[in-house]
């Protein structure tokens, strides 16, 4: 099923818009500090839970922001991470952790205990969690690599293939689901080995648990594929999005900010690095999908790495376009319900904290 999605007829004032003011704020304190943040969520009873990267801990917080407590830390033992990547919650507010290097889930229940540890068998190397599907089995994609291991390594820009699979609730692989194009990088050979290198604009795959399912889109064009649990695709999203062509002035947009984030005595090198590295002729169409409470799905708008999507297109189950919303600077979202929305947020300094924002639909 291919669905056109047309712009929103509403005028801006009946534009869906996300407060000014948050209703409330973690962290940024001197006693609640928050470093690498891997993932936010609000439960069913207004706590919310956070995942603090930065020390490998769960962090909970009554509906009123008061701290009720942490688990996990540094380490392999029941319940600790080695590199605590992201965080979502399943099934009657039980909150899961997803340790990157481990490749293992663990699960809390709200006050903090530890209830059960998953390791993942076989393991999928650089999987990232996209989250549970409704029939309990857990979606875990590929950053990158699962391009041909004989295919020869030609210096230039590249983009693997990445697997998507699907585990049950003891870890144990179900199903691979199929092959997406994965991240762009820029493969150069140094004494004979091939070193992976990011590049200006590069597209990845965004994905999110959709429905039934799960939505993937490869950034090239404003389209996204709706499949079924089983990979099995059953409908194509497109919209009319703006031109992803690339002007000047936003390659050199980034080449000052690449410069201008290096110490001053490696600007020369810098520079003259800058000027060998390919610059694609567009833009990705989107970056971050999120799925909300209320059947929506939400694409973010292109921003670079170091930044967040200011804009956001909402569209509706069966793909209406509902409304585009633009977020506060420096905000981006972890989970939207009917009436508020969940995000990171980041200071002028790089300083996170966790805010909840009313949401005006």
């Amino acid at each position: 099923r291919i669905v056109q999605s047309s712009v929103p007829r509403s005028a801006s004032a009946d534009a869906w818009r996300v407060d000014d003011e948050p209703l409330l704020v973690l962290g940024g304190g001197p006693d609640g500090d928050l470093y690498d943040v891997a993932g936010a969520v609000r439960l069913s009873d207004g706590k919310i839970v956070v995942g603090d990267g930065g020390s490998g801990r769960v962090r909970f917080f009554d509906r009123d922001g008061g701290p009720l407590g942490s688990v996990g830390g540094r380490g392999e033992g029941p319940g600790e991470f080695v590199l605590l990547q992201s965080l979502g919650v399943g099934h009657g507010d039980t909150v899961w952790a997803y340790d990157f290097q481990l490749q293992r889930m663990s699960f809390f229940t709200a006050p903090g205990t530890l209830t059960r540890v998953v390791s993942l068998r076989p393991r999928l190397p650089s999987g990232v969690p996209v989250g549970y599907l409704t029939d309990g089995t857990l979606l875990l994609a590929q950053m990158w690599g699962s391009g041909d291991p004989s295919a020869p390594l030609t210096p230039g820009v590249r983009r693997e293939a990445a697997a998507y699979v699907r585990y049950d609730a003891s870890g144990s692989l179900v199903d691979t689901l199929g092959l997406f194009p994965g991240r762009e990088v820029l493969l150069s050979l140094e004494e004979g080995r091939a070193v992976m290198g990011a590049i200006p604009f590069g597209r990845t795959a965004s994905h999110t648990v959709f429905g039934d399912g799960f939505v993937v889109g490869d950034q090239v064009r404003h389209e996204l594929g709706v499949f079924a649990a089983d990979g099995l695709l059953v409908g194509i999203l497109r919209w009319a999005g703006p031109s992803l062509e690339l002007a000047e002035a936003d390659v050199e947009a980034w080449r000052a900010a690449q410069l201008s984030s290096a110490a001053p005595a490696r600007r020369a090198q810098v520079r003259a690095h800058l000027a060998g590295v390919p610059v694609p002729d567009r833009r990705p169409a989107y970056r971050d999908l999120l799925a909300d409470e209320k059947g929506a799905l939400w694409v973010g708008a292109y921003a670079h790495a170091a930044e967040t999507a200011r804009r956001w297109d909402v569209f509706g189950p069966g793909g209406p376009w509902l409304s585009s919303v633009e977020m506060p600077p420096g905000f981006r979202p972890t989970q939207i319900g009917p009436d508020w929305i969940l995000g990171i947020a980041r200071d002028a300094l790089g300083v996170e904290r966790i805010e909840l924002r009313p949401l005006q639909r």
